[in-house]
């Protein structure tokens, strides 16, 4: 089922981020996810035109978390076994990004702390592809 929400606030009809294996992360404000499928040239000798193949896909992201009591940040290197978004009862990531092998393993590949006249935070990167 396709997601019909058009610009609605996720607080307002409850956006869900599940994201385990890295801490435990239950109050964040922004997610990322880029998705990506490279191609290399295949051509054959007897076209006239330009081909190309598609190549292995990756997966990179971030997301923003609040540090302290709402949750436990991860460390560089932990695995992300669970990686899935959905706003009221829709899921909006692709089924296939959990699939280890369409994308290998998640991995936090970094952590960037923030701590301001507010509530401390902290921006976890993760990326795909990692064998073990």
């Amino acid at each position: 089922m396709a997601l019909a929400l058009k610009r609605v606030r996720g607080q307002d009809i409850g956006t869900g981020l599940v994201l385990t294996g890295a801490g435990t992360i239950l109050a964040w404000t922004n997610f990322s996810l880029d998705i990506k499928q490279d191609s290399t040239d295949a051509t054959s000798s007897s076209s006239p035109f330009e081909q190309k193949v598609l190549m292995r896909r990756s997966a990179t992201g971030s997301v923003d978390v609040f540090l302290g009591t709402e949750g436990v940040p991860p460390d560089v290197g932990d695995d992300i076994t669970v990686l899935s978004v959905s706003v009221g009862l829709d899921e909006i990531t692709p089924a296939d990004i959990d699939n280890a092998t369409v994308f290998g393993k998640y991995k936090v590949t970094g952590v960037s702390y923030k701590v301001e006249d507010g509530p401390a935070t902290a921006t976890i990167s993760f990326e795909s592809g990692f064998l073990d």
